[in-house]
Parts: structure tokens; sequence; C-alpha cells
């Protein structure tokens, strides 16, 4: 008698959820927002599977080296990638939507460097989860050496060139 009850509930909630005009809203808010990236969704397909390649990589790689991976970290990792990535292409888009206003074009350049960067990055990582688990490859350590050298080289230009930036001093501190 008591799991009647809880089906009664579930299905009185999956009723309510039917007719509600809440969930009415949701799905034509969530197939608006579909919509609106429709020029882009090869580039977030693209991304999509090589996180989904460096997580199983990464899995394989933490097990080869005898680290258990944990699913909670697993999660927060994951969705700070999702979260991050999704920010960059969606103001890579917002941009790009700007700019097109007043310059008359077709594609997505902005939105494609943003998302070659990002392909970039996460191929550099599932790089990385290869060397761990192919080390017989020579090929693959010297991919990730110039891989490593390319870093680098960004970091200390970017350093140099936040270091060589002026400071502008308040007003007041005169």
């Amino acid at each position: 008698m008591l799991l009647y009850g809880k089906m009664l509930i579930v299905k009185s909630i999956f009723v309510w959820l039917k007719q509600s005009a809440i969930v009415n809203y949701l799905k034509l808010a969530i197939v608006y927002v579909w919509a609106l990236f429709i020029g882009i969704h090869s580039y977030i397909y693209c991304i999509l599977t090589l996180i989904l390649i460096d997580v199983v990589f990464g899995i394989k790689a933490s097990l080869k080296q005898g680290k258990p991976y944990r699913t909670r970290i697993l999660r927060k990792g994951l969705l700070e990638k999702f979260v991050l990535y999704f920010f960059v292409i969606l103001v890579a888009f917002i941009v790009e939507t700007v700019v097109k206003q007043g310059i008359e074009y077709d594609r997505y350049y902005i939105v494609f460097i943003a998302a070659s960067m990002i392909s970039f990055y996460e191929a550099g990582s599932i790089i990385e989860k290869l060397i761990i688990l192919y080390p017989q490859f020579p090929f693959l350590k010297r991919l990730g050496g110039l891989l490593n050298v390319l870093d680098t080289e960004v970091e200390k230009k970017t350093t140099a060139i936040i270091a060589d930036a002026p400071v502008k001093e308040d007003e007041e501190e005169k």
C-alpha cells in the first residue's frame, strides 16, 4: 500500500509537470538557446568530444600509474571545464555577433579561434595522457616536448608584457 501511495505521488507530479506552464517555457527557452547557437554546433561538438577523450585517457593513465581516480574530483574537473569552455565560447559568440552587425560577413571567425585554442589545449592534455599510457612511442614525447616549449614561450612573453605594462596611479594617491 505504501508503494502504491509513492507511485501515485510520482504520477501526480509528472501530470503536473506536463500541464505546467513553467515547464513549457523552460522547453521553449532550451530550444531558443539551442537555435541561437546553430552556427557553432560543430565547434561545441568538437570540444565535447575532446573533453570525453581526455577523460577516458585520463582515467586509463591514472589507473596505469596506480592512482585510483575519484569520481568527485572527476565531476568537479568536468564541471569546471564545461563552465569555463562554455563561458569562453559564449563571450566569443557575443563579440562575434556584435562585430557581425558592424561588418557584414557570414562566418564565425572569433568563435573558431576560441574553439581552436580550447581544442589545442585539450589536445595537449590528451597527448600528456598518451605519453603516460604509451611511453614506447618517441614521437609522443617529442610532440609533448614541443607543446611544453610553446607553452613556456607563451608564458614568458605574457609575463614580459604584463611586467612592462605601465601602471596607472590613482589621482588620490598623488
